[in-house]
């Protein structure tokens, strides 16, 4: 669509209605452990890694470097963990599994857990059970709006409802599902401006 952003149109963040800032810094303990008997090779001096591995980080820490082709299992495996409570895997963990790409962000298994992050409800769709998910993960996530819209084997997660990846004011925009998303971005842009209204 053609605005006054420019380039960077489409590329806006909002803060969603349902955000939730993270206060605590969880217990992570558990994890260099957990992810050394999910495959992880630990960081030591003079560890072999294998030929094809990504970085494995938690909180800007290295822990160590897991094969390409587990990443995305042992990123499922942890996921599956924090949903459930078990292995010590905090809920507010955010698990972000970075494809290997010519051009992109930098690969690996991405962890973050400290404190001052924003994270979002979801549904997680192979448990059907409520996940909390962050800004930077979600990006590397399948995430259907509506539970019909969910597809066998890609989706991962749902929305709880339509509205909750919205902001608040994209939220009191009358009929947006009946506007067009262009529109809704303007909206949401209008109100947000110095002066706006007047």
């Amino acid at each position: 669509m053609h605005t006054p952003d420019g380039a960077p149109c489409g590329l806006l963040n909002h803060l969603t209605h349902v955000c939730r800032v993270t206060t605590d810094q969880p217990d992570t303990s558990a994890l260099s452990t957990l992810l050394a008997s999910l495959g992880m090779t630990p960081a030591l001096p003079h560890a072999r890694y294998p030929a094809k591995s990504v970085v494995v980080m938690l909180d800007g820490r290295v822990l160590g470097r897991l094969p390409v082709a587990r990443a995305s299992e042992v990123a499922a495996q942890l996921r599956r963990f924090k949903v459930l409570g078990l292995q010590g895997v905090p809920a507010e963990l955010e698990i972000a599994c970075v494809p290997v790409a010519e051009i992109g962000a930098f690969p690996g298994l991405i962890l973050f857990s400290s404190p001052a992050r924003m994270m979002r409800p979801t549904v997680h769709a192979g448990l059907n059970a409520p996940e909390l998910i962050g800004s930077f993960e979600q990006a590397y996530l399948d995430i259907a709006v509506l539970r019909h819209e969910a597809v066998a084997g890609r989706t991962t997660h749902i929305e709880e409802a339509p509205t909750h990846m919205l902001s608040v004011i994209a939220n009191i925009t009358p009929f947006c599902d009946f506007n067009q998303s262009p529109r809704n971005m303007y909206q949401c842009q209008v109100y947000c401006a110095p002066g706006a209204g007047e």
